[in-house]
C-alpha cells in the first residue's frame, strides 16, 4: 500500500507516472478495406480518410495505478508518426471509445468476440476532444493533451475504453507506431503528472500479486462435503462478493461455486459454509464449472463434461432453464475448466481433456484458440499417468495447476504443454484422488477437491517469500537470413532455419526478447533459450552456435544486407554479432534444443551490452541445417526459460526495496516511470 500526502501548495508538483506498454497493450486499428481482420498484432498503426478508405486507430492505457481521489493536472498522449501516404499536412482527431473492445479481437464490425459495434467502424463520442497536425516532411513524435479525459477516467465519471484516432479528409496512410514495434522507445506513451488535494491522502491500489507459484508444504484449511445425498467435488471456481446466484448474493469476501456429478451448482461461503445448494441443472455428470469476470460471458458460468460445454447463467430462474451448450469436435472427455486472469490469453478460457490428455485454451465465443499436447518433461514423476482432471489458471502467469487423479499429483504445466514441476497429495495432504483445483484469490493457496472422502483443501507454503519471480518470454522478434537471396526477408515465414547451403550459402536465425518486465536490477538465477526444430537437412555431425546481436533489427526489415530495410549491418553482410559464442549444442536431430544464455540475459539487465537478441548460425560442412519454429508458427514456439519450469527465473538484488514486482506487469502496462517531484 502506498500513500501521498501533498500540502496545500503543492500546485502541479506531486506525482509523474509514464506508461509505455510493451507488446502485450491495447492498440489496433479498425480497417473497412479489411472489415474482418484483426490488426492487433501489427507494429504500425494506420489512419485513413477517403472516400474509399477509412482506417481507424484505437488504444487505451490502464490507469488503475492512479489513486480515484487523486487530481491529475496533465495527461500527454505522445505516438510516433513514422509517416504518412499523402503528402499534405493533415489532422488527426482523438475521440473517446463509448463502449469496451479487445485488440486481440476487435475489427471493423466487431467490438468484442462475437458482439458487434454499434456502428461498424467504432462507437464513439462524435466530438472530438483534441486534435494534432502531422506533417509528411516532419514524421517523428506527435502530442495530444488529454488532460481533462484522463482526469475523468480517473475520477470514474467515464468509463476507460479507451481513444480512437480519426484523420481528417483526404488522409491516406498515416502510420502510427504500436506497442509492438521492436523500439521501446517508439511505442505509444501516455505521461500523466498527478497530486492529492489538499488536507487529502491517495491511496494506490494494491497490484495484484497472487501468481500462486509455489510447492505447498502445509494445508492452510479444508472444507468437508460429507453427508449430501450427491457429491460436488469434481469441480469449483471462485466467484466474487456481491454476485447473485440463484436469487442470493455472494458475500462480503467472496465464495466459491462448486460441481458435481448430479447435476447441482452449490454456493459455498470462503471458510466453505454451505450457502445454497437448490440450484439444479437437470443434467448430469458435470464435471468442470469456471467462473468469468470480464469480457462477452462476464457473470456466467462454464461447466463442461465429455465433448460438452454448457454456459450456465446463474441468475435465471428456475435454475433448469438458465444453460446453453454446445458440442465441440476437438474434446470427447472435457474434466477441467478455468478463466485465464492475466498472461498471453488473458481472458479466455483453458479446459482440460483426461482422455486425450490435452490443453485446450478456448475464447468466449467457444472457438478454439489453441490445442497443445501435455508432454512429459525430464524431472516429472517416474510413474506419471497423465490421469488430469482438474486445472486452475495461477494469476497473471502462463502456468496452470492440473490435478492427476491416478497418480495422485498436483502438476505445474505452462500454456505450450510444457511439464515445469508438480507435487504429491495423497500420503502428504491425505488427498486420494485430486479430482478439481483452483486457486484462492485472497490468499493465493492450492484449492484441491479430493473424492472420494468429500473434501477440499486450501494448500500454502510457509516458506518466506524470498523474491524469486518467474517470466515466460515469447520472442518479440524472430526471423532469419540467407545469403543466396541476400535481399529477401523472412519475418512472416513459420520456420527459423539454420543451415549450410550448397556452394557454402549460410542461413541464420534472429530473434529477440523483451526484457521490459524485469527490474533493471534483477539478479537472473537461469535463462534458457529453447527452440523446437522440426525439420534436418543431411546427417553429419556438427554444432548449432548462439551469439549476441551487436546492432538493432526489425523483424520485418532484417535480410542478409540489411538490419531494418534501410540500414546495412555495419560488420558487412550476414548480420552483425559478437565473435564470442554464448552457447553451443552438437545437432542430435529434431525436437527441441536447450541453450543456456543465463550469462547474458544478466549482461543485458545490467547495462553492459545492449538488448539486440541472439543469432544463431550452423558451424556446420555444407548441406546440413535445421529449421526452427518462428512465433508465427501454429505450435513449438521458441521460448526464454528456465531450466526447472520453463520460465526465466529472475530474484530482486538488495537494491530492491522489498520484493520486486511480479512479472508480466498487469495488462501489459509497465511503468516506467514512478517519481515524486
Amino acid at each position: 500500500m502506498l500513500t501521498y500526502a501533498c500540502p496545500c501548495d503543492a500546485g502541479a508538483a506531486g506525482i509523474s507516472l509514464v506508461l509505455q506498454p510493451d507488446a502485450a497493450g491495447s492498440d489496433t486499428y479498425l480497417d473497412d478495406g479489411n472489415p474482418g481482420t484483426n490488426w492487433g498484432a501489427a507494429t504500425d498503426m494506420r489512419i485513413s480518410n477517403k472516400s474509399n478508405s477509412q482506417k481507424r486507430g484505437l488504444l487505451k492505457f490502464d490507469l488503475s495505478g492512479i489513486p480515484a481521489a487523486a487530481l491529475v493536472t496533465s495527461a500527454t498522449l505522445e505516438l510516433n508518426l513514422e509517416g504518412i501516404g499523402s503528402g499534405d499536412t493533415a489532422s488527426i482527431a482523438l475521440h473517446r471509445v463509448t463502449r469496451d473492445w479487445h485488440p486481440a479481437q476487435t475489427n471493423w464490425n466487431v467490438a468484442l468476440n462475437t458482439s458487434n459495434w454499434t456502428s461498424p467502424g467504432g462507437d464513439i463520442d462524435p466530438t472530438a476532444i483534441t486534435s494534432a497536425v502531422i506533417d509528411p516532411l516532419t514524421p517523428g513524435a506527435t502530442q495530444w493533451d488529454i488532460t481533462a479525459l484522463v482526469g475523468d477516467w480517473v475520477a470514474g465519471n467515464q468509463n476507460n475504453y479507451g481513444l480512437m484516432l480519426k484523420g481528417s479528409p483526404g488522409v491516406n496512410h498515416a502510420d502510427f507506431s504500436t506497442s509492438n514495434h521492436a523500439t521501446a522507445a517508439l511505442r505509444p506513451k501516455l505521461t500523466i503528472r498527478y497530486h492529492c488535494p489538499c488536507g487529502a491522502q491517495c491511496t494506490v491500489p494494491e497490484t495484484p500479486s497472487c501468481s500462486a507459484l509455489f510447492i505447498p508444504d502445509s494445508v492452510a484449511g479444508e472444507f468437508s462435503t460429507a453427508g449430501k445425498s450427491y457429491r460436488y467435488n469434481t469441480g469449483i471456481t471462485p466467484v466474487p462478493e456481491g454476485m447473485p446466484f440463484n436469487g442470493k448474493t455472494v458475500p462480503s469476501g467472496g465464495g466459491w461455486i462448486a460441481v458435481g456429478g448430479s447435476g447441482r451448482l452449490v454456493l459455498l461461503s470462503r471458510s466453505g459454509q454451505m450457502l445454497d445448494d437448490t440450484f439444479t441443472t437437470g443434467l448430469s455428470g458435470l464435471e468442470g464449472v469456471a467462473y468469468v469476470p470480464s469480457g462477452e460471458l462476464a457473470g456466467k458460468l462454464v461447466v463442461v463434461k465429455g465433448s460438452q460445454i454448457y454456459l450456465i447463467d446463474p441468475t435465471i430462474l428456475p435454475p433448469g432453464s438458465s444453460y446453453k451448450h454446445m458440442s465441440v469436435d476437438f474434446a470427447s472427455d472435457l474434466r477441467g475448466a478455468s478463466y485465464i486472469d492475466g498472461g498471453h490469453f488473458d481472458g479466455h478460457i483453458a479446459l482440460v481433456d483426461k482422455a486425450a490428455h490435452r490443453l485446450f485454451i478456448i475464447a468466449q465465443n467457444f472457438t478454439l484458440v489453441q490445442s497443445r499436447d501435455l508432454s512429459v518433461m525430464p524431472g516429472a514423476p517416474a510413474s506419471y499417468s497423465g490421469g488430469v482432471e482438474g486445472i486452475a489458471h495461477l494469476p497473471d502467469t502462463d502456468l496452470f495447476l492440473l490435478t492427476d487423479v491416478t497418480l495422485g499429483y498436483a502438476h505445474l504445466y505452462s500454456a505450450q504443454g510444457f511439464w515445469q514441476r508438480g507435487y504429491e497429495v495423497i500420503n502428504k495432504f491425505g488427498i486420494s484422488k485430486p479430482t478439481s483445483a483452483a486457486i484462492d484469490p485472497q490468499t493465493c493457496a492450492h484449492v484441491l477437491g479430493s473424492h472420494p472422502d468429500d473434501r477440499y483443501k486450501l494448500l500454502t507454503s510457509t516458506n518466506a517469500d524470498d523474491g524469486t519471480r518467474q517470466s515466460i518470454l515469447a520472442p518479440a522478434g524472430d526471423t532469419f537470413i540467407l545469403s543466396v537471396n541476400q535481399t529477401h526477408n523472412m519475418g512472416s515465414d513459420t520456420g527459423l532455419q539454420v543451415e549450410v547451403e550448397n556452394k557454402g550459402h549460410r542461413r541464420a536465425a534472429l530473434l529477440r526478447f523483451d526484457l521490459g518486465t524485469l527490474p533493471a536490477d534483477a539478479k537472473v538465477h537461469s535463462a534458457k533459450l529453447r527452440l523446437h526444430a522440426h525439420n534436418r537437412v543431411g546427417n553429419q555431425n556438427w554444432n548449432l552456435q548462439v551469439h549476441r546481436i551487436k546492432e538493432s533489427w526489425t523483424e520485418n526489415g532484417a535480410t542478409w544486407l540489411s538490419r531494418d530495410g534501410s540500414q546495412n549491418w555495419s560488420g558487412g553482410p550476414g548480420g552483425s554479432y559478437a565473435p564470442t559464442v554464448v552457447a553451443s549444442l552438437p545437432v542430435a536431430g529434431t525436437g527441441w534444443y536447450e541453450f543456456d544464455v543465463t550469462a547474458l540475459v544478466q549482461e543485458w539487465l545490467d547495462g553492459v551490452s545492449p538488448n539486440n537478441g541472439v543469432q544463431i548460425i550452423a558451424d556446420a560442412p555444407q548441406k546440413n541445417g535445421l529449421e526452427f519454429s518462428s512465433r508465427e508458427a501454429p505450435m513449438h514456439h521458441s521460448w526464454l526459460l528456465s531450466m526447472a519450469s520453463d520460465t526465466l527465473l529472475w530474484r530482486p538484488s538488495g537494491a530492491c526495496p522489498g520484493p520486486c514486482p511480479a512479472s508480466p506487469a498487469a495488462a501489459g502496462v509497465v511503468p516506467l516511470l514512478r517519481e515524486e517531484v
